[in-house]
């Protein structure tokens, strides 16, 4: 499909346009925000797991509940 041609036919005055470009650009920052957020959260997952796979290993050095 030609986007000129689809924006065209939607009759879009100079500030609809403008309006209809910068929701695109909302709407696609805050998909890539969420993106972003989802491989911070993987990274620390990862490493959280990897320092409680080390922690089981060693002993602790923390005090027991007693």
């Amino acid at each position: 499909m030609n986007l000129i041609a689809f924006l065209n036919g939607m009759h879009l005055t100079p500030f609809s346009a403008a309006a209809y470009a910068v929701a695109w650009l909302i709407y696609l920052g805050y998909l890539g925000r969420i993106v972003l957020r989802m491989k911070k959260v993987a990274a620390e997952r990862e490493e959280l797991e990897r320092t409680l796979t080390r922690s089981a290993d060693a002993p602790s050095l923390t005090r027991s509940a007693s």
